[in-house]
């Protein structure tokens, strides 16, 4: 409470101080995901993106495993000799995916990708194809 109260004191906004707004902005989300088109949507764009991802797997020495849940999708990579890319690597390759306009997190030598889950069947397709940063193409 004495984190909202701070806030407000500031002049700044929070959705959990009880105003109108943020009380209208809260019903109109919930409003959105009550009939679960978002949701079938993250699940169906996730297996398309998923798929396409796949297939990269035995066609590129670097991308070893694709592994996910709707949109949030892991992309295991390997270096050239077939290890787990190391930390300054995977700092590269986020580095020219920001360069490329791709807004990626890492763990390990894994790059994870979440899509905001309204993603279109087009920009799933678009962001499959934009693989280059992390194939060092």
């Amino acid at each position: 409470m004495a984190v909202v109260e701070r806030r407000q004191r500031l002049g700044g906004v929070s959705i959990h101080t009880g105003t109108i707004p943020s009380k209208t902005l809260r019903v109109a989300v919930l409003d959105e995901l009550a009939d679960g088109t978002v949701f079938a949507n993250a699940r169906d764009r996730g297996a398309e993106l998923t798929g396409r991802l796949r297939a990269l797997v035995g066609q590129t020495p670097f991308v070893h495993e694709v592994r996910g849940a709707g949109l949030m999708i892991g992309v295991e990579l390997l270096d050239g000799a077939g290890q787990p890319v190391a930390a300054a690597g995977m700092a590269d390759v986020r580095l020219a995916c920001a360069d490329a306009g791709l807004l990626i997190t890492s763990t390990n030598n894994t790059i994870v990708l979440m899509p905001p889950l309204i993603l279109s069947s087009t920009e799933a397709d678009e962001l499959a194809a934009r693989r280059e940063p992390w194939l060092g193409q």
